[in-house]
Formats: structure tokens, C-alpha cells, sequence
């Protein structure tokens, strides 16, 4: 696993999958990488891997990617909240709880249906439930806010 999280590392603004340029550091791509890594971190002697994470994440200030709603923009949040319980700072929560409250407060008025506008607003995905699910749950573990935990949009 060292290696892997080594070569990820090194390889980190490499080219792929015929891409003519690197995947933004908070794209859904590279969050589910965060996801391993912040598991490898956790069991690693090391803390290189901490370090390597929070950088993106002073690097990003902290945010979630640009679309407000999507579920893909949300996955990097699933690293913020494992360096908040390793650090215990609340900076590095804080944009996502942010948003987080804003799409408590505003949720989405897209259909399900994939014909309409917005249709992924409402995580109508499989991989959706992988992206932003998780990071609802692990902030509300951290944060013990009910709000959070009891947020679920289920309007079809």
C-alpha cells in the first residue's frame, strides 16, 4: 500500500485517460483517491500522507469543488472531515459545513428525471451515494449537529 500511495504521490499531476490536462485537485477523480489515502494515512507510520492531503486542502482553502449541488463536488469533503478528526481544526470544515447548511436551507427543486435541467442536482446517479452521502454522515459524526443528520431530500 506504501507504494501505491508513493507513486500516487509522485504521479499526482500526471495524464490520463487521454486527458490534456491534469484533473483539478477537488474534481471527483482525485477525491476518491483522498478517500484511500486518508485510510492509508490512518494506518501508515508516517505522516507524509497527512501532510501530503492537508496541503490540498490549504492549497483549495477548504472548499468543495465549483458545483454547488453536484455530488461529485462534494467527495473531496469526505477528506476534510478525516484531517478535522486527526487535527481537530474547524477550518478545515468549515466551507463544507457552510455549504452544507445553504443546500439544508435551499434544496434542490430538479426532478429525478434525467430529461430535465439540473436532473444531477438531485443525485439521480449510482455513484452519487458514494460522493456526498459520506460526507453528510461523517460531519454529522463530527459535528453531532442533528440538522445534518436528519437532511435527506426525497421528493421524486
Amino acid at each position: 500500500m506504501q507504494q501505491v500511495a508513493d507513486w500516487q504521490i509522485a504521479n499526482f499531476d500526471g495524464l490520463y485517460s487521454d486527458h490534456k490536462k491534469p484533473h483539478h485537485p477537488l474534481d471527483w477523480t482525485n477525491a476518491a483517491l483522498y478517500v484511500g489515502m486518508a485510510k492509508w494515512a490512518s494506518m501508515a507510520d508516517d505522516d507524509t500522507y497527512y501532510e501530503w492531503l492537508k496541503n490540498i486542502g490549504e492549497e483549495n482553502e477548504w472548499h468543495l469543488y465549483k458545483r454547488k449541488y453536484h455530488a461529485d463536488d462534494h467527495a473531496v469533503g469526505q477528506m476534510y472531515v478525516e484531517l478535522f478528526r486527526k487535527y481537530n481544526d474547524e477550518k478545515m470544515i468549515a466551507p463544507t459545513k457552510e455549504q452544507f447548511n445553504f443546500l439544508m436551507f435551499h434544496p434542490s427543486q430538479s426532478a429525478l428525471n434525467w430529461g430535465t435541467p439540473y436532473h444531477q442536482d438531485r443525485w439521480n446517479w449510482c455513484d452519487a451515494l458514494f460522493m456526498s452521502p459520506p460526507v453528510w454522515a461523517k460531519l454529522y459524526k463530527v459535528t453531532g449537529e442533528k440538522k445534518i443528520f436528519g437532511f435527506h431530500d426525497v421528493r421524486i
